[in-house]
């Protein structure tokens, strides 16, 4: 990440803060300047022409650099780095357990392939290991980005889309938020970023529609909606919804990236997939997956944030509140997605030191293991010998 997410609402107040002080320094300093400028312009030090522009150009100088400085601070980006383990054997993403991106990407490809039969075709196509094609004959090395790895960062924009609904929800299920101030936003809301979204699209669509869910799938037990179910062969649904300050907007850039705008800042939501490889720690595959690593491939992706606060928000002086909830899902992402955050978590550095020590106690116990029986062929093949005459 390339800085941190806390107190990043505050940093901008504090900054409106220093903008209304440097418009009373600035009040200030005028008034003294003009003081000394007209004393120097009665002893007739300079000409009044020149005064003119040498005082303009200082003034554009000053405000060009604290309106820079002001505006340097409107603009955060924050880049997760996260893994896909492949297992090329089988052609899918592996489950990892405890890493809840890798858990959650594994779980929504097998429940799409199970409901659709054109995303699984795609998916074995243009699997996401077959991205880099080397000429034999050229030696050259060329790249693209098949449709596996488009659905890889469907999947994953769906993931994010996910977690910032549950998070803006427990965010806004408190009475200190007047329900006025807030939309949220439903599947019909947002069709430009479903119908480019297979995930969101599929799993969003409701269960009477889909036929691999029952009549009894879609009742609610207690009266209440259904927010999420499971259907038969793995097919999943969950209700789609988006809890956002009002007047919000949510499109999709001409760059193919999700934007959210709301009064105060826009965030911009990039997912970067190009089957770029990563190192995983050693040993981690075969003994926490169980997976054999000849047989794996690790991948390397990125998730970019870009917030921009508005000019404006500079000025407005309440309602923060309702905009906080930036700060707070940009750190429990980081703590769901980030490769380095996981491996962290699960105390990797530990874990291996026990890892090693029980392989070498098996070595040291089969090696024992292995003496009496060298023995015992020694003296069979002694008591077999003939004896010496």
């Amino acid at each position: 990440m390339k800085e941190g997410s806390s107190g990043m609402v505050t940093r901008l107040l504090d900054n409106r803060k220093l903008l209304l002080e440097l418009i009373i320094a600035a009040v200030l300093l005028s008034l003294s300047i003009n003081l000394i400028s007209s004393s120097i312009l009665d002893l007739k030090w300079i000409s009044p022409l020149c005064a003119f522009v040498l005082a303009s150009i200082l003034a554009v100088i000053c405000t060009t650099y604290f309106v820079a400085r002001l505006l340097w601070f409107r603009t955060h980006t924050y880049t997760f780095r996260g893994f896909i383990i492949f297992h090329s054997k089988k052609n899918e993403v592996a489950d990892t357990p405890r890493y809840d991106y890798g858990h959650d990407l594994h779980n929504y490809m097998q429940a799409a392939f199970a409901e659709n039969a054109a995303i699984k075709r795609m998916w074995d196509k243009e699997p996401v290991d077959k991205g880099f094609h080397h000429d034999k004959e050229t030696g050259k090395v060329s790249h693209r980005i098949g449709k596996g790895h488009q659905l890889v960062i469907e999947a994953t924009e769906y993931y994010i889309l996910e977690n910032l609904s549950t998070h803006l929800t427990d965010y806004f299920n408190r009475p200190d938020f007047d329900k006025q101030n807030l939309h949220t936003f439903a599947r019909n809301d947002i069709p430009d970023v479903l119908l480019s979204n297979r995930f969101l699209e599929l799993f969003s669509k409701p269960m009477e529609e889909r036929t691999l869910f029952s009549a009894e799938d879609g009742a609610p037990s207690h009266g209440g909606e259904v927010v999420m179910a499971m259907g038969n062969g793995g097919a999943f649904y969950s209700r789609f919804d988006l809890t956002l300050p009002k007047g919000a907007r949510i499109w999709r850039s001409k760059s193919n990236a999700i934007v959210i705008d709301t009064d105060r800042f826009a965030l911009t939501i990039d997912v970067d997939f190009g089957g770029f490889g990563t190192v995983i720690p050693y040993k981690y595959q075969r003994h926490i997956l169980g997976l054999d690593p000849h047989e794996c491939h690790d991948f390397q992706i990125s998730v970019r944030f870009t917030v921009a606060f508005k000019f404006a928000s500079l000025f407005l002086p309440s309602g923060w509140g309702y905009y906080r909830w930036i700060e707070s899902f940009m750190e429990s992402f980081e703590s769901k997605f980030s490769e380095d955050r996981h491996f962290m978590d699960i105390g990797w550095e530990s874990a291996l030191t026990l890892i090693e020590y029980h392989e070498k106690q098996k070595s040291l116990a089969d090696a024992k293991r292995s003496q009496p029986d060298a023995a015992l062929d020694g003296e069979s093949a002694a008591a077999s010998s003939p004896p010496v005459s």
